[in-house]
């Protein structure tokens, strides 16, 4: 594997010998490849929300009556709170 080589100032390589010095990891190169994995898994997901996002944009405009919609669901529990409330027949 090729090997690269980059200066990270202070800060990151302090940061580096600390993650190296609590066991977490074995080399600076572990650190810096989980930082990578991390960046490239943000990204991924940053890419999907992305694709969902213009999925629902593409899918059209839809008329919502928030007012309609609470009617609706007031009856569907009034409903349901009904049915449990009768008692239960039994055939004999």
């Amino acid at each position: 594997m090729a090997s690269t080589s980059m200066s990270l100032g202070p800060h990151w390589e302090k940061f580096i010998k600390e993650k190296v010095n609590t066991g977490e990891y074995g080399s600076a190169t572990e650190v810096v490849r989980e930082a990578l994995r991390e960046m490239k898994s943000r990204d991924d997901s940053y890419e999907r929300l992305k694709a969902f996002i213009k999925e629902g944009e593409d899918s059209g405009y839809m008329e919502w009556d928030p007012e309609e919609f609470k009617r609706r669901m007031r009856r569907k529990y009034a409903e349901a709170a009904e049915s449990e409330a009768e008692p239960l027949k039994h055939e004999n």
